[in-house]
């Protein structure tokens, strides 16, 4: 049984018991449960600023170890998605978990347009994160928001959080730090009078260590998938190793639901050569296709 939640693939193991019975292998735990709601934002951080302030207290200087050392601030980064509707102006609060302690909630403000990036900084120690509670209290039409991914840095290193999901108003979600890698697919459709669609088209890579989550190869709002364009899309993905094949299939939507592929590469983002199929195939509502590379 396998499914799929904020991106992270779990597959439900069975082993065979020795009187023939199915014996389940312990789920994991499960993550902390976000932190109680204070009545205010906690103190201590620098909101929605470009770059970070110029000057640190003489107890943030202690907690690391003294002003020698660079700018102690996670940065974070929070990534709106390309969904229809995904924008939200309501008030979003984040929590920040990790192996020293909690950062308790603060607010990141309220202005997270459709695929918008928002960056803002924590200067409370944590130490390594683990997990990240999201909320927002659904003010001023933002009912429900799209979140896609958050990103922390601090002292170069990364820790993703893909989230993919929507957040409904003051319900808070929580979301484990994962290992992930960006990967690109670049598909080119056939130059030819008939060959571009209307539909919305969806597709997942199966690799040697693992599947990537299914993502839509449309822009929202956009033409894509036009005759004898190639069209790039990107994604945070878990570790799958090498890509095997992609498998595509057709929504159906839309009065031009039939595309025809000319050619489909997979490729980690910075790295070539691309792993690439010349499938020249059409692709129809209710028949997937499986591109081997």
């Amino acid at each position: 049984m396998v499914s799929s939640i904020a991106g992270v693939v779990l597959v439900a193991v069975f082993v065979q018991g020795a009187q023939g019975g199915l014996l389940q292998v312990p789920p994991t735990p499960p993550p902390p449960p976000p932190p109680t709601l204070p009545p205010a934002a906690t103190a201590g951080f620098i909101q929605g600023q470009a770059t970070p302030p110029a000057t640190l207290t003489a107890a943030d200087m202690a907690d690391y170890g003294g002003p020698t050392l660079p700018f102690p601030y996670y940065k974070i980064t929070i990534v709106t998605g390309g969904l229809l509707h995904s924008a939200t102006y309501a008030c979003v609060k984040l929590a920040m978990i990790g192996t020293a302690g909690t950062t308790g909630w603060f607010d990141i403000g309220n202005v997270f347009k459709w695929e918008s990036t928002v960056v803002t900084y924590s200067q409370k120690y944590v130490g390594t994160p683990t997990h990240l509670s999201v909320v927002h209290d659904g003010s001023r039409g933002g009912s429900d928001w799209f979140l896609d991914y958050i990103k922390v840095e601090r002292f170069g290193r990364t820790w993703y959080f893909l989230a993919r999901e929507w957040i409904k108003a003051n319900t808070p979600i929580t979301l484990p730090v994962v290992d992930v890698e960006h990967w690109c697919i670049a598909a080119k459709t056939k130059d030819h009078p008939w060959a571009a669609t209307d539909s919305v088209i969806y597709g997942f890579v199966v690799g040697t260590k693992g599947t990537s989550e299914t993502v839509d190869l449309n822009y929202v709002f956009q033409n894509d998938n036009e005759q004898g364009g190639t069209y790039t899309f990107c994604y945070w993905w878990n570790e799958i190793g090498v890509p095997r094949w992609i498998t595509i299939y057709n929504s159906g939507h839309n009065t031009k639901p039939g595309w025809h592929l000319d050619e489909i590469s997979v490729y980690k983002a910075g790295s070539f050569p691309p792993y690439t199929s010349t499938k020249d195939t059409w692709i129809f509502p209710g028949q997937p296709v499986d591109i081997v590379f």
